[in-house]
């Protein structure tokens, strides 16, 4: 099993406690389209997506202090603010 090397994509020097939007990206592990498939500019979702949809909205039950904005799932990933 090969282990997965991760680039560190975050600033040094800033304070990632303080106040401010985020924006975040998860993705599958391996890059799996569990979330759906595009076809023809089309996007056809599993049920997969409906379990990513309600942990997302979620969040805030378990750190209070986070406010959700938008968010969309894409076919392997989901971005959110």
């Amino acid at each position: 099993m090969r282990s997965c090397q991760r680039k560190n994509n975050r600033c040094p020097d800033f304070n990632y406690d303080s106040d401010g939007c985020y924006f975040v990206t998860i993705c599958v592990k391996n890059r799996f389209k569990i979330f759906g498939e595009i076809d023809n500019n089309q996007i056809y979702l599993t049920d997969f997506r409906i379990i990513a949809n309600e942990l997302w909205n979620e969040i805030p039950n378990h750190y209070p202090n986070i406010k959700l904005d938008e968010y969309i799932v894409m076919p392997d990933h989901i971005h959110g603010i």
